[in-house]
């Protein structure tokens, strides 16, 4: 599924729900005030380009059990827990996106904390992921 311009807002669950191998693709749309902005799993990719996630009850965004996901673009922002929480190998890259300000205490999230991710310094916020030769701000 592709999507352009359009706000997903207000759901007592996710804003989007990808599962099961299945591919989601947002450009220039709003995640607001959801529980959790956008969820991937089992295998799922998702593609989130100039878009903002903000205002959810929850995580901003999840990623488990091997999904995938780029956030190009993208502000990820004031959401209740973290801006992007990953786990179960799961993959997050971040080009010229912003994830900072949630409320967790971590922007970006790997749970573990070797998770996948590429890019993550460029996010400008804290985290708890460990990728080769990073300058992201470690949580001490």
């Amino acid at each position: 599924m592709v999507s352009s311009n359009d706000v997903f807002q207000g759901n007592g669950a996710q804003g989007v729900a990808v599962i099961s191998g299945s591919y989601f693709g947002a450009s220039n749309s709003s995640f607001l005030n959801n529980n959790v902005g956008v969820e991937g799993f089992l295998n799922s990719t998702l593609r989130v380009g100039g878009s903002t996630i903000s205002g959810s009850g929850g995580d901003g965004a999840i990623l488990l059990a091997g999904a995938a996901a780029s956030f190009g673009g993208t502000t990820i922002t004031g959401n209740g827990g973290n801006g992007v929480h990953l786990e179960d190998a799961s993959f997050a890259g971040f080009q010229s996106a912003t994830v900072t300000g949630n409320l967790s205490g971590l922007d970006v999230d790997c749970a573990p904390q070797f998770t996948i991710t590429h890019f993550v310094a460029r996010t400008g916020g804290i985290t708890n992921c460990v990728e080769p030769v990073s300058n992201s701000k470690a949580v001490e």
